[in-house]
């Protein structure tokens, strides 16, 4: 409760009072440094919770992505990348982004677009940390084409709704 409200002192003194820290634990403590701008401690305690032997889940990924981004730390990002693909996880829309966003902040465009392109299903939140990287990155005109192809992508979805909900009244 003290992470989500940014009271990160309160939330790391109940936390380091635990005597039985779980998963959840883990994750709230490592977001609520990522999201209130603390990337350094939020990885340290990723650190720390690996240390104590717990496996990472797709929050704490996502979270970790954006402390690695936020402190241009590629070296940590390959290696949540590396896990993924090592444990099999799904790329879903949240890590998938988590990943784009973080290598476009790293400036690794060739790793973003490799993730981007593997991704079968593409949302709002996907396309847009792609553009974002791309023009972050001085890469202007492929972010250009990428809106567009998200545009072109968005309408058809747009489309092939309603003929499917055509399809439902016939019927």
């Amino acid at each position: 409760m003290y992470a989500r409200c940014g009271e990160m002192g309160f939330a790391k003194k109940v936390f380091d009072e635990m005597g039985d820290r779980g998963l959840v634990s883990w994750n709230s403590m490592i977001l609520g440094y990522s999201k209130m701008g603390f990337a350094k401690q939020a990885i340290v305690l990723f650190m720390e919770m690996r240390e104590e032997g717990f496996e990472p889940d797709e929050m704490t990924l996502v979270s970790v992505l954006g402390a690695c981004g936020d402190l241009g730390d590629l070296g940590l990002g390959r290696w949540v990348d590396w896990f993924v693909v090592d444990k099999k996880m799904e790329v879903n829309s949240y890590v998938g982004s988590a990943l784009i966003d973080m290598y476009g902040k790293c400036g690794d465009l060739i790793s973003a677009r490799r993730v981007f392109d593997s991704m079968p299903n593409k949302d709002v939140v996907t396309w847009n940390a792609f553009i974002t990287g791309c023009a972050q990155n001085g890469a202007s005109n492929e972010a250009i084409v990428l809106f567009n192809e998200m545009r072109e992508a968005a309408g058809n979805m747009i489309k092939l709704k309603d003929m499917l909900g055509k399809e439902e009244v016939r019927s």
